[in-house]
């Protein structure tokens, strides 16, 4: 079943201060026909908060089929990852991160919890994050940055860890 089309909505209150809604919408739908009902929901919605609706984003599901493996490894478990700390922004004053489940534990370094940055995919997969991605594979010709949740550009990695959900621990 293919997962539903997301739009979050950021509303912000009195004090500055900025929370998210979101709402789910049938990806039968055609795109352009779930933006049109992402807009009339706003309209709905609006005369409900005393906050003012700052922006809406919409999540379109991909089809993933034929990309990375066909069914998980026996292995795989998505309470065991990496954890990539980096700086975002012009002089990379922001923190940002981003967990990757199911981490393949042969790219952990032996004895210790750290991500092998010498990995060639592990090298690959920092550059992209800390330059562009073009997805020339996929029909892609323009250099799309990859950023943070302020729209910043990401800089720099400053640190790459192994990462357990609480339900796991640590080893």
């Amino acid at each position: 079943m293919p997962l539903p089309y997301t739009i979050t909505y950021v509303i912000r209150d009195a004090k500055d201060s900025l929370s998210t809604s979101q709402f789910y919408l049938d990806s039968t739908a055609d795109p352009s026909e779930a933006v049109a009902a992402a807009r009339e929901i706003i309209d709905i919605i609006a005369p409900l908060v005393e906050g003012t609706i700052d922006t809406a984003n919409f999540s379109i599901p991909l089809d993933l089929v034929g990309v990375g493996l066909a069914s998980p490894l026996p292995g795989a478990d998505v309470e065991e990852g990496a954890r990539f700390d980096f700086r975002a922004g012009p002089a990379g004053e922001f923190k940002t991160s981003q967990r990757i489940a199911t981490f393949s534990e042969s790219r952990i370094l032996p004895g210790t919890r750290t991500v092998d940055r010498a990995d060639a995919q592990v090298f690959d997969f920092e550059q992209a994050m800390t330059s562009s991605v073009t997805g020339t594979t996929y029909g892609g010709t323009v250099p799309v940055r990859v950023v943070d949740s302020r729209n910043e550009g990401i800089t720099e990695l400053r640190s790459a860890v192994e990462s357990f959900l609480r339900s796991r621990g640590t080893r």
